[in-house]
């Protein structure tokens, strides 16, 4: 098995403009069908649909040619429309959102509304550690938060400027955006070794660009983003340094990306951290700390988090969700079961729990075994491909909602 340190240490982890825009999917630089998830279903999109908010056209129209979509302005459509390497890195991307939303992305929907999967009554914050750039998964699930806190150790990065790219620099830069979402289209997951060579600056500039390809092609139009920081009394600050070659894990820096859904009102926030979260760290940076106690009540989520969570040097942030989090979605790699306290939480089981995958085999949890053989247990089962074990029979996921939750929320 891996040594615990070094899988953490590789994990991991608004000027708004007026403008409205036509969607369109390119294949061949001519309008086609994209799929955009709203808040109430997988859907497709076929005509162009406003955003009720302003929100920034480059930074949109930078995440629209990031998922393979046409931008808006006209001299930026007109280069990649033209340009074969981009032609044919659309076509690509708009196979495997297919493929994707066919095998999992829809039943993850339809599964999340039946089972009451939802921020509601818990804040509208969704709290997401070890998320790495995975805004696909948290916005699939939960669609109706109002803030996403995702937390990892990769790059926070810059959105590329295509209009001052060279031709060559270009299809280098789309080819390297097709090696960093492999791993996410096969697995569902993020491999943390493989972000380490993917997420760099001279090739896919850390995690800003694909979650603005997510955004983008989950029918977000970003309004604006910020470069951020905490100050000492745990509150978030506007921060100008871009520099991050100097990342000591002392200081959270972060990326306040305001966006708005199509058809929709109210501008939302994804807040992505780049920060250490084993107890060392968290005890170098307190004001993260205390940050992330500000947060107030918040609905977890953990999914392929090297089963850290696991360990005693991961206590902080495991206590803390087990305190703020009023519900958690996890399947086994996040909290180990014997950590929660049957007196405070009921639980819903899905899937099979077996053996975990090969580097994590010692942490076969007994306590979570028993739950699901036992007589009385009604496990349902997990229509869709999700964590470690894709591709298997071993998914599992468990719901865990605090006895005081309101049961009109999470059923």
């Amino acid at each position: 098995m891996l040594n615990k340190v070094t899988v953490y240490f590789f994990h991991s982890l608004l000027i708004l403009l007026p403008y409205s825009c036509q969607v369109a999917g390119s294949r061949t630089g001519e309008q086609t069908e994209t799929t955009g998830r709203l808040n109430d279903s997988v859907m497709t999109v076929t005509e162009p649909v406003d955003t009720l908010t302003p929100y920034d056209k480059k930074l949109s129209d930078a995440s629209l040619v990031l998922a393979g979509l046409n931008p808006e302005d006209a001299a930026l459509k007109n280069r990649v429309t033209h340009n074969s390497a981009w032609n044919n890195y659309s076509a690509w991307m708009s196979e495997k959102w297919d493929e994707i939303t066919i095998n999992r992305l829809s039943s993850m929907v339809a599964w999340a509304d039946s089972e009451r999967v939802t921020t509601e009554g818990t804040g509208s914050t969704l709290f997401y550690p070890f998320s790495g750039p995975d805004f696909l998964n948290a916005i699939t699930l939960f669609p109706d938060a109002d803030n996403y806190v995702l937390i990892a150790l990769e790059r926070l990065g810059k959105m590329p400027d295509f209009s001052a790219m060279d031709e060559s620099s270009f299809d280098n830069y789309l080819q390297s955006v097709q090696v960093s979402l492999i791993d996410l289209f096969r697995r569902s997951y993020f491999v943390t070794k493989n972000m380490s060579k993917d997420l760099v600056q001279d090739r896919v500039d850390g995690t800003l660009p694909l979650i603005a390809l997510f955004m983008a092609r989950t029918g977000n139009y970003i309004a604006g983003v910020t470069r951020i920081s905490v100050d000492t009394n745990g509150k978030v600050t506007n921060c100008s340094d871009e520099n991050e070659s100097g990342f000591n894990k002392r200081n959270a820096r972060g990326l306040d990306i305001g966006f708005v859904t199509r058809g929709k009102n109210n501008l939302r926030h994804l807040y992505y951290f780049r920060a250490d979260l084993s107890d060392e760290g968290l005890k170098r940076a307190p004001e993260f700390m205390k940050y992330l106690n500000g947060l107030g009540t918040t609905t977890g989520y953990l999914k392929s988090a090297s089963y850290l969570l696991h360990y005693r040097e991961f206590s902080r942030i495991r206590n803390l969700m087990l305190q703020q989090c009023a519900f958690i979605l996890q399947d086994d790699s996040g909290i180990a079961f014997h950590y929660f306290s049957k007196e405070e939480w009921n639980f819903r089981f899905y899937g099979t729990y077996t053996t975990p995958i090969k580097d994590f085999r010692g942490l076969f949890q007994h306590d979570l075994a028993g739950e699901y053989k036992k007589e009385s247990a009604v496990v349902e089962p997990v229509p869709f491909n999700l964590g470690y074990h894709w591709g298997s029979n071993g998914i599992n996921l468990m719901c865990a909602k605090k006895k005081t939750l309101t049961e009109s929320y999470h059923r």
